[in-house]
């Protein structure tokens, strides 16, 4: 009997193709290599769907089977392992956006890619657009599958992305090839456009590719403009460049084709060449030969067939990843892990050639869980029953009364894992994710030295992942020890440092004057025109104190004055995506507010705010490398207390940065009133609107407590030093 690993009997997926893992315990054949017949059966394909046979070894096999919508029985049989059953339901689902298929031909071609003589004549011809149609369809199946189980083994479902299909006759199997019965093989297939462009093949053979500036994406974007209306304005399409070749009298690649380009805005593609393609398979018979095909020719730039097959569907595969939005540097292509791309549908590495092989079963090429995730994000990947995730990145922030106790971590969609410069400091199931993780200091002392750099990264179930660096979070959060007492003032802040030159500022909403007197800020002046460019605080002795980079004069003004008695209740930001503000509006207890939240642009906002026993005092921030704010936040104090003078002398709380940043003035950032472009004028906006979701990532730090529903985690301590010192903050659930 088979054990089939990966599928439970009675299974739903969405997906049309499916890769069925499995494997017999029966001795007899434990060592031996053999072929297990596979079919699927369904209501339209009845009496034994067209049986395929696929490689065993070792006991475990691995097959490629495509579905009919509706319930399928997966047949897998062998003389010697006897014949096992296994029922798939298969449901399409057409509400996501599909991945559109496309092939590039120049209007002189000759509609033929590169092909050796020996895969030539009338039925295994190899070299036509025909069969190059074929080849892509079959490699996107393929991609499909493959994609699907990744996300499965990663505890995300069995999802991948849905290809676009059309009524016509279906070239997945062999059977398209001579069956005269062509009624019996009209159904939905997947659907491939074919793009004809004004570039002749000379054009398109000499053009270039270069990190600035890619000829062949603008050739093949250009075309897809002209299909209006095919592909939506934020289609995602994969595809070929039909008339690239290899010359191999001056070993060359002409009209070489490897790029991506995501762009949530407006079209993504990737797309490579097709130089290599006469190696791929045309139906899923030929998966098998062709990733064990060890073969050579001069049209090969690798010398074997199997090699240029994995190399060249992996780096397909790989620009349908970056199209969808994952990082271009993620590429398996430099790491040579493309060897590994036949183990995903072989039970054993390809056998000894004259090229270059797999030595052992260990498969290195999947995504990461980081962009995994990063692909859960896309609507691409949505399932009909999914529940609606938050679309909020991690919360990191600092907790303890008296400073540094903890390192909070609470993401409401879950938390996926984080990690301490690479190393992981937590997995859990993301069946169940965590919402809170806490890292006490004590870990953070005992294991690394606080002016090592550490950056801590943490990704979240919704794809919104966060990566910062651990001792300015730290500082930028820290309370600040009112001199005399046994208060602090608290921070609560938007945003988060992003390297190690940010460069941060603070300002009170009192300093000392040049006689060593106190004197108050009279009018607070914002600068918001298509961002937050930062706040100027206006004291009574005539200076002003620039808090972040507040642009020039084309910036607008929106003043607010601050009478006696009248204290700031709240400040609102808003933003667009990572440390990019683009509104902020401040709120006084006599119910005036003003600022602009840039309603339009903003996807989310924070309102930032004191407890009831608090007041806020002071204002504090970081400027990024080009002087941009990355973190915006409030001071904190005790409400009625009376705050010492020393607290305002403090070199942490005195003067901000900016355009006139001075590391060297102890007034930095500060001109005097007269100074200031007299284009200012006052704004109210109280009544705008304010946006409260998001899609895009973002860090607020806060010292206080948050509770997120139900399902909050319960912490304890977790193995102790030689002292019985508790260094490691274990996790549980309740």
């Amino acid at each position: 009997m088979f054990t089939i690993e990966n599928i439970k009997d009675g299974e739903i997926v969405h997906q049309m193709s499916l890769l069925i893992k499995g494997f017999s315990d029966n001795c007899v054949i434990a060592h031996t290599n053999i072929l297990v017949s596979v079919s699927a059966e369904s209501e339209r394909e009845t009496g034994g769907g067209r049986k395929q046979e696929w490689p065993m070894s070792r006991g475990c096999f691995k097959a490629l089977v495509i579905l009919n919508p509706g319930k399928n029985d997966i047949i897998i049989s062998n003389l010697s392992v006897g014949l096992t059953t296994i029922s798939v339901n298969y449901l399409p689902v057409a509400q996501t956006p599909p991945l559109h298929l496309a092939i590039l031909v120049a209007h002189d071609s000759a509609e033929k890619i590169d092909f050796p003589p020996c895969k030539a004549g009338s039925i295994a011809d190899h070299g036509t657009l025909g069969a190059a149609i074929k080849k892509l369809r079959m490699a996107a199946a393929m991609c499909q599958a493959l994609l699907a189980e990744e996300m499965h083994a990663a505890g995300l479902g069995r999802r991948s992305f849905r290809l676009e299909l059309e009524d016509g006759i279906d070239t997945l199997r062999s059977e398209s090839m001579y069956d005269t019965r062509r009624s019996a093989l009209y159904r939905s297939t997947i659907k491939v456009h074919v793009l004809r462009t004004d570039k002749t093949v000379a054009e398109i053979r000499r053009a270039e590719g270069t990190p600035g500036h890619n000829e062949l994406l603008e050739i093949f974007t250009k075309a897809l403009e002209t299909e209006e209306g095919l592909f939506g304005p934020k289609g995602v399409v994969a595809g070929l460049v039909l008339d690239s070749s290899y010359d191999a009298s001056k070993d060359i690649l002409s009209g070489h084709a490897s790029f991506a380009k995501h762009d949530p805005s407006s079209m993504s593609v990737g797309v490579i060449g097709s130089q290599l393609v006469y190696t791929w398979p045309r139906f899923s018979e030929e998966v098998a030969n062709c990733l064990s095909d060890i073969t050579g020719n001069e049209f090969n730039v690798r010398t074997t067939n199997w090699a240029s097959c994995a190399m060249s569907q992996g780096s397909f595969f790989e620009k349908i990843g970056h199209a969808f939005g994952i990082p271009l540097e993620a590429t398996f292509m430099k790491l040579g892990h493309w060897q590994d791309w036949p183990k995903h549908f072989l039970p054993h590495p390809p056998t000894k050639g004259e090229g270059l092989l797999t030595t052992d079963d260990n498969v290195k090429w999947e995504w990461s869980l980081e962009d995994k995730l990063r692909l859960l994000g896309e609507p691409h990947f949505a399932h009909p029953m999914d529940e609606e995730r938050d679309s909020h990145a991690p919360t990191i922030y600092v907790r303890g009364q008296a400073g540094f106790d903890q390192l909070a971590i609470e993401c409401r969609a879950g938390i996926a894992a984080a990690y301490l410069n690479g190393i992981a400091i937590h997995r859990m199931p993301t069946s169940k994710p965590l919402r809170q993780l806490v890292i006490s200091f004590m870990t953070l002392k005992y294991d690394y030295e606080q002016q090592e750099a550490l950056r801590l990264k943490v990704l979240s179930m919704n794809g919104k992942h966060v990566d910062l660096p651990v001792w300015k979070v730290v500082s930028s959060q820290a309370p600040v020890r009112i001199p005399g007492t046994e208060m602090y003032l608290r921070r609560v802040n938007a945003g988060h440092p992003m390297t190690k030159s940010d460069r941060s500022w603070a300002a009170m909403l009192k300093k000392r004057d040049d006689q060593g007197q106190m004197v108050r800020a009279h009018k607070i002046d914002m600068r918001v025109d298509s961002r937050f460019r930062g706040v100027g605080i206006y004291y009574d002795d005539g200076i002003k104190v620039d808090c972040g980079k507040r642009g020039g004069r084309d910036a607008p003004a929106r003043v607010i004055t601050l009478p006696k008695k009248v204290r700031i209740c709240s400040v609102e930001v808003a933003y667009s995506e990572p440390t990019r503000f683009v509104g902020m509006q401040i709120h006084l207890s006599n119910g005036q507010a003003i600022g602009a939240l840039n309603e339009g642009a903003s996807k989310v906002t924070l309102e930032m705010k004191p407890n009831a026993n608090e007041e806020i005092v002071g204002f504090y921030g970081m400027n990024g490398p080009d002087g941009e704010c990355c973190q915006f936040g409030i001071l904190k104090a005790p409400k009625d207390a009376p705050l010492p003078d020393s607290l305002y002398d403090k070199a942490e709380l005195q003067g901000g940065s900016g355009s006139y940043y001075d590391p060297d003035n102890d007034r930095r950032g500060s001109v005097t009133e007269e100074e200031e472009p007299s284009d200012v004028d006052e704004a109210d906006t109280s009544d705008d609107e304010v946006a409260r979701q998001s899609d895009v990532p973002m860090s607020w730090g806060c010292d206080d407590e948050y509770e997120y529903g139900n399902e909050e985690a319960e912490f304890y301590w977790d193995d102790e030093d030689d002292d019985g010192n508790r260094y490691y903050y274990e996790y549980g659930y309740e």
